[in-house]
């Protein structure tokens, strides 16, 4: 049996198998309700109040889509909108992203800083009120998972883990297409949210309760052990 973490994983292994048997989908992302309750303890009284506050962590290379975030917020400012956009950001595409930034007349609006751990990381997505990471390839995006977990909505590419995750229900998926319309839709959203804000508390919500319910560590061991049954089952008809 294979475990495969999203849908262009899922036809790819298929495909080389020959067989649609033996392959489910399962990310490798989880959590108790411990964990899930330490991130959720900040949704109720989410400040929507100021500039939007959005956030973005990992390691930057070309694929994490940052620098459409980047040309989507210049779009965002241009319209009027106030917002402090926060990267957790180390990895070989920082240098270009900050001067990217500057070229863009960004650099009072978008906070480069090392990774966040701990308390520290937890207030800061508690404090967060989109997660923009449009990634191009990601298995699944913990941080995102984790910023959903405290009430953020996501904002992401619909494609890989992201694109599974995040429902139109508790978040926005962008079509990969062309960088300018993919620029564009994200522009749209990110403005859609400023303007309505009551957003935020309400996809904020359902987003938390997608990752602590389709997402918990109850469900992940269910399905490994369902998949082990299946196929010790298997050896022993044989």
């Amino acid at each position: 049996h294979i475990f495969v973490a999203n849908a262009e994983t899922e036809r790819l292994v298929k495909a080389v198998r020959g067989s649609e048997n033996g392959v489910s989908r399962l990310l490798a992302g989880f959590y108790s309700g411990a964990q899930a309750a330490a991130f959720a303890r900040f949704v109720p009284d989410k400040n929507l109040d100021g500039p939007l506050r959005l956030f973005a962590a990992g390691n930057m290379e070309g694929r994490k889509g940052v620098a459409l975030a980047l040309a989507a917020l210049a779009q965002v400012k241009a319209a009027g909108v106030k917002f402090h956009y926060r990267l957790g950001a180390n990895g070989p595409e920082v240098a270009h992203l900050k001067d990217l930034t500057a070229r863009l007349g960004l650099t009072a609006d978008v906070e480069f800083t090392e990774g966040l751990q701990g308390e520290a990381y937890q207030r800061e997505l508690g404090r967060t009120h989109v997660f923009l990471l449009p990634s191009l390839r990601e298995s699944a995006g913990l941080t995102m998972m984790e910023a959903m977990l405290a009430g953020g909505v996501p904002v992401v590419a619909d494609c890989g883990g992201p694109g599974f995750i995040v429902t139109p229900e508790c978040g926005f998926k962008i079509p990969v297409g062309s960088r300018r319309r993919m620029v564009a839709q994200l522009a749209d959203v990110i403005i859609a949210i400023d303007r309505d804000r009551k957003i935020i508390s309400e996809k904020g919500r359902l987003a938390m309760q997608r990752i602590a319910t389709a997402f918990s560590e109850e469900n992940y061991r269910k399905t490994i052990n369902a998949a082990y049954q299946s196929v010790t089952g298997m050896k022993r008809q044989v």
